[in-house]
């Protein structure tokens, strides 16, 4: 299943609206295709109309601070030069995901910005799996003391955990999906 099929989508959706409007902050969503990225924008529309409130335009704007709900395809080359909290989808379905983690990490690079990237896994060769497996963040790392040892089994990550980088992992199952 996709990520989005078990509602990671809807979820992360309800969490950048609220953050949105909690700090101000800008909310960037990157996916395969702006269209992709366009069930974040109809999640966040439906939730802000459960409190009677009309969210329109793209990017949208909301009135009470001027945060900006930004929905972007993964074109490395024009999915750039805004800031804020940064939503990737389904990076494992991405091609030349490094390219694109180099240009979009950029985007939230301030300390007071978050990086939230999920996906449904494809290959142990796809780019993306050095980032997940915490293989990125050792390569460089000469010494044992500087290197980190993550286990991205479904046992360590089943419920959830910052890990060694300073990422939190989480792995969900279909069971896990049908749990709740």
């Amino acid at each position: 299943l996709k990520s989005r099929q078990i509602g990671a989508t809807f979820y992360f959706s309800r969490e950048a609206l609220l953050r949105a409007l909690k700090t101000g902050h800008n909310q960037i969503f990157l996916s395969a295709s702006k269209t992709q990225a366009y069930v974040f924008r109809e999640y966040i529309i439906a939730f802000a109309r459960l409190v009677d409130v009309d969210l329109t335009g793209d990017p949208i704007v909301l009135g009470n601070n001027g945060a900006k709900l930004i929905f972007l395809g993964t074109n490395s080359n024009t999915a750039q030069s805004h800031n804020g909290d940064l939503y990737v989808d389904e990076i494992f379905w991405i091609p030349n995901f490094q390219v694109l983690r180099k240009v979009a990490s950029g985007m939230a690079s301030q300390s007071h910005l978050r990086s939230t990237y999920f996906s449904t896994p494809s290959t142990l060769a796809h780019d993306a799996y050095p980032f997940w497996s915490g293989e990125l963040f050792n390569r460089g790392r000469a010494s044992a003391a500087e290197r980190v040892e993550i286990d991205v089994s479904h046992n360590a990550l089943a419920g959830g955990l910052l890990c060694a980088d300073g990422q939190w992992r989480q792995i969900v199952t279909i069971e896990d999906a049908l749990k709740g």
